[in-house]
């Protein structure tokens, strides 16, 4: 059986314009992207983007291991509308 190698957060970037004009986006994780020791890559989705603002693009950002790490010792908050940063939110 294939082991994991690299994991993948799989995001969508959600558009806004924040008080001061400045364009910006919000990334919402929406599953994880994990590429296997046989070169495979599989694609787990826990939602799927919809509404006028998404345009199909997703993007993939490393998972940082620490943060993995420590979100299985505490539980997980779903990032919302308040949350709007470019930083990605995990």
């Amino acid at each position: 059986m294939s082991a994991p190698v690299e994991r993948y957060n799989v995001t969508a970037g959600r558009p806004y314009t924040t008080r001061d004009g400045e364009e910006k986006r919000q990334w919402i994780n929406v599953g994880r992207a994990t590429k296997w020791d046989d070169g495979n890559i599989s694609l787990e989705f826990h939602a799927i983007p919809v509404g006028a603002w998404w345009d199909g693009k997703l993007s993939l950002f490393a998972e940082d291991k620490d943060k993995a790490a420590s979100k299985s010792e505490r539980p997980q908050r779903s990032a919302s509308v308040s949350d709007q940063s470019d930083d990605v939110p995990f």
